[in-house]
């Protein structure tokens, strides 16, 4: 007998429904360093803390628009793809002062990696899936505390939500050898 799906997976067959696994950033900027560094330590985010990623920044919730322009009636392309950004939510944690510092610096940042897991058949985490951003800037922050009167915000955390806008992004699915890429300084690469 197939379990019943969440409310929001309605519309899909599941047999069983499997919680969504993290994701993890690490951030490396060309004056503040490795900003990820910590992230995930103790003194960084308490009693959710993970000693095997402590050096990375949990990715509560990720988004990654992108959109090709059409034709109204033909729906053939009439331009080339527009990256709208990341947009990343994310506990306020170690690296939280040096986002802040770097949104006013306008700073470049090296390396913006986003690392996807999931819960493999022995029932582990295995990395499936990663987003490796390069010329990239951090162009928004927005710390944000659900209400603490509000009872069903018993279990949210003192988040914050970033954005990233970048020239080139690689995608990769290491697990069956594909992977994609884009430049804008060559969109038809």
């Amino acid at each position: 007998m197939a379990t019943k799906c969440p409310d929001a997976f309605e519309h899909y067959q599941c047999e069983d429904y499997i919680m969504p696994a993290p994701i993890y950033m690490k951030l490396e900027g060309e004056t503040n360093g490795k900003m990820s560094d910590k992230g995930l330590s103790p003194d960084s985010v308490g009693t959710l803390s993970k000693s095997a990623f402590e050096d990375t920044i949990q990715v509560q919730a990720f988004s990654m628009p992108i959109d090709r322009p059409v034709h109204e009636t033909s729906g053939q392309p009439t331009g080339s793809a527009i990256h709208r950004g990341v947009e990343v939510v994310k506990f306020i944690d170690a690296a939280s002062p040096l986002i802040f510092d770097s949104i006013g610096r306008g700073e470049q940042l090296k390396t913006v990696e986003f690392e996807f897991y999931r819960t493999a058949p022995t029932g582990t985490e295995e990395l499936y899936y990663t987003i490796k951003l390069e010329h990239a800037t951090l162009v928004s922050v927005e710390p944000y505390i659900p209400n603490v009167l509000d009872d069903s915000n018993h279990k949210q955390a003192h988040m914050e939500r970033i954005k990233i806008n970048y020239k080139k992004c690689t995608v990769e699915h290491p697990k069956v050898s594909k992977s994609g890429s884009w430049d804008y300084d060559n969109p038809n690469m």
